[in-house]
């Protein structure tokens, strides 16, 4: 297991948040099929060092640093403009959301091959995948601009297309999608690839993802993790 640097943690915290978060957005909230949630423990459903695919490296994401990073990025979504703006609303209000998602969600990441990071997430709630869904053909393609502490701005255009599930959770409640956001910025310009997928069963939502920064992301391995990290809740005492 490796430390996470403060900036490699920003953004994971900003991948983390897009897998819980972006699954809820419109959802139920509701832990709906309580009876079938899993005795076992939360923080034990999401996937081992060994569970993820081989040849990871697993990231520890000390709980203080986390929290403080979780703050920082709700500030800057909360106070952010969107374009189009009615794609916006629902981000606006992701300041709150994002710290009451975070108390309800257990994670892991690690870091694949020479640019991939592997984030996967458990969350206490059931999102509304079709909702999800119908914010992604509505908003394909949204613009967030912020503006830094000493008064840089910062633009990050984000496009977003459906993808399949991996065959073995085909007839699941489950949905994956790919994601391209580039950001401008005088000091550190980048652009990301983001392959992520969303199940929800017995009561929890699992939330995957995995991002390559410059490059595009293993498509065998997202299948690999997303299929472990459902089968692993499905299979759970």
């Amino acid at each position: 297991m490796i430390a996470v640097r403060s900036s490699m943690l920003r953004v994971l915290v900003v991948a983390a948040a897009g897998a819980t978060l972006l699954s809820g957005c419109g959802g139920s909230g509701a832990n709906t099929g309580a009876a079938q949630t899993p005795s076992t423990p939360r923080d034990r459903l999401v996937l081992t060092a060994a569970e993820f695919p081989a040849g990871s490296t697993e990231l520890d994401l000390p709980q203080d640093k986390l929290n403080a990073t979780v703050g920082d990025v709700a500030k800057t979504q909360q106070n952010a403009t969107y374009s189009p703006a009615e794609c916006g609303a629902t981000q606006h209000d992701l300041g709150a959301t994002l710290n009451a998602v975070m108390t309800e969600a257990s994670f892991a990441a690690a870091t694949y091959g020479n640019s991939n990071f592997l984030i996967e997430t458990v969350a206490s709630t059931v999102a509304d995948l079709s909702t999800f869904t119908r914010n992604i053909q509505r908003c394909p393609d949204v613009t967030m601009t912020t503006t830094t502490e000493d008064g840089k701005t910062v633009t990050t255009g984000t496009s977003v297309t459906e993808l399949p599930v991996p065959p073995d959770l085909s007839g699941m409640h489950a949905v994956a999608y790919k994601s391209t956001s580039s950001t401008a910025s005088a000091v550190t310009p980048l652009s990301t690839i983001t392959f992520a997928g969303y199940a929800t069963l017995r009561g929890l939502t699992v939330g995957v993802r995995v991002m390559a920064v410059g490059d595009a992301p293993d498509q065998a391995a997202f299948d690999q993790l997303f299929t472990s990290a459902v089968h692993k809740v499905q299979q759970a005492a």
